[in-house]
């Protein structure tokens, strides 16, 4: 049996990442998609007919399963399915897509660090370098 991939986005550049993700590796696992505001859109677009699920459904995964995530900095979706997986001991993965505020994405300026995912998953080192020197842990 493939290993369970669960999919949480809210905004459009974290989407069009994961949806591109998610046709790259639709083959190697079984996916679901939790999708809200403009991601909804995107995932509408390119994959129809993709199992949705809520939020809540975080909590029928296992720990062989992956919480996947974009980031928002306006929308708590993807931060809801974190503390859900953690919550659950599901293990969970943030792809950031943008080169600014990746502290904000994970929560307030004093408590970002208790937000973050168990992996966080960069597209470039330009990204990588700007998380170092804010302060994220290898």
């Amino acid at each position: 049996m493939p290993r369970r991939v669960f999919i949480v986005s809210h905004d459009a550049g974290g989407a069009e990442i994961l949806s591109a993700w998610c046709k790259t590796h639709a083959d190697r696992y079984d996916m679901t998609v939790c999708v809200d505001g403009p991601a909804r859109v995107i995932f509408e677009r390119d994959h129809p007919d993709a199992k949705h699920a809520s939020l809540q459904d975080i909590l029928l995964l296992n720990r062989d399963d992956l919480v996947l995530t974009g980031t928002s900095l306006r929308s708590d979706h993807e931060r809801q399915a974190i503390r859900l997986a953690r919550q659950c001991r599901v293990p969970s993965a943030s792809f950031l897509d943008h080169w600014v505020n990746y502290r904000r994405r994970f929560g307030s300026a004093d408590d970002w660090r208790d937000g973050l995912p168990d992996e966080i998953w960069i597209g470039d080192a330009f990204g990588v370098e700007y998380a170092r020197s804010e302060g994220f842990p290898a």
